[in-house]
């Protein structure tokens, strides 16, 4: 069982290789035991992410959201108990962004762990209970979101403490 899940780039896909051929590799990596095309069609995540249609397009063929909502898929589908997320909202199309904030938000209900590394304030606003902001590779930050009254806040604050002390180069 894979216990961990870490998405970033293209999330360990191969991309010569169907979204049901990447998933039947992994599950063979992971578990040892392939999966068979009526788990996958009886599968309530890749309904839920409206993959169905895909299963047998090569990864190149896909659009970049869609990608990511595979590379989503290939990793939750094995039910991790840690979620990871770099970057989740770049590359995205608004559908998949969607998809992905829904997700979160059920984590949260679900008590499933989960840390999302983003530059997207308004996604981690929406989604995170805690926020970390880092400087420079130091903590300037660590404060409940319940702190902050909005995003604007959020915003603010982020700008006050990453503001470089020299932008004559600018």
């Amino acid at each position: 069982m894979r216990n961990v899940f870490l998405l970033h780039g293209n999330g360990g896909v191969y991309e010569e290789l169907s979204i049901f051929e990447n998933l039947k590799f992994q599950s063979l990596l992971f578990t040892g035991e392939t999966v068979t095309r009526d788990q996958v069609e009886s599968s309530e995540i890749f309904k839920k992410m409206g993959l169905m249609k895909y299963l047998d397009k090569p990864m190149q063929q896909l659009s970049s959201g869609l990608e990511k909502r595979v590379a989503l898929v290939l990793g939750l589908y094995f039910a991790p108990s840690l979620v990871m997320l770099d970057e989740p909202t770049n590359s995205i199309d608004p559908n998949t962004r969607e998809v992905l904030l829904k997700m979160l938000l059920s984590f949260r209900l679900e008590d499933k762990a989960t840390i999302v590394v983003s530059h997207d304030l308004s996604f981690v606003h929406d989604t995170c209970d805690r926020v970390i902001i880092l400087n420079d590779a130091t903590i300037v930050l660590d404060k409940k979101m319940t702190d902050f009254t909005d995003v604007e806040e959020l915003q603010k604050v982020y700008f006050v403490l990453t503001e470089e002390d020299d932008q004559s180069d600018c």
